[in-house]
């Protein structure tokens, strides 16, 4: 963003720059699966203008063989970004659904901003990723994105 500032001033992308860093609070960070929980790290270190986690944040500080992993501890830290502000999404058949639920628990994530997804699967695609790639989820995309305004 700060080269864009730099080399497109009529594009106003300085109003993303505030004292020579990116002015967080304008940004909405997302990802899927391990760039969802990158999302996360974000949020809980800047405060955002939203955050929106596909099918991701369910690092393990702990992982055990018979598969009650321990969420990673740092989804507990307290977050720069309020909770209100977090969503979250999985598909109900995904093989780390649970841990994914348990983790965004963990992030305080409001119960209404959680969503377990449950459309069939498309043909050769895994559940991994439906949330973010199936189209069927438009409507969910356009409603967690928000407005467009800023918090």
């Amino acid at each position: 963003m700060i080269y864009l500032s730099e080399t497109n001033n009529d594009q106003e992308w300085d109003i993303y720059i505030k004292d020579g860093n990116i002015n967080w609070e304008l940004i909405t960070v997302n990802g899927q699966s391990q760039g969802g929980g990158m999302s996360v790290f974000i949020a809980k270190r800047y405060k955002v203008n939203r955050v929106i986690t596909f099918s991701g944040g369910w690092d393990y500080s702990v992982r055990t063989k018979d598969k009650n992993n321990i969420i990673a501890q740092w989804y507990y830290n307290e977050s720069a970004t309020p909770a209100e502000r977090y969503y979250g999404t999985y598909h109900m058949e995904e093989n780390t659904a649970r841990f994914m639920l348990a983790s965004y628990q963990a992030m305080k994530i409001p119960e209404d901003h959680i969503y377990a997804l449950d459309k069939d699967v498309r043909e050769g695609k895994r559940a991994h990723g439906e949330a973010i790639r199936n189209t069927i989820y438009k409507e969910l995309w356009i409603e967690i994105l928000g407005s467009g305004k800023l918090e």
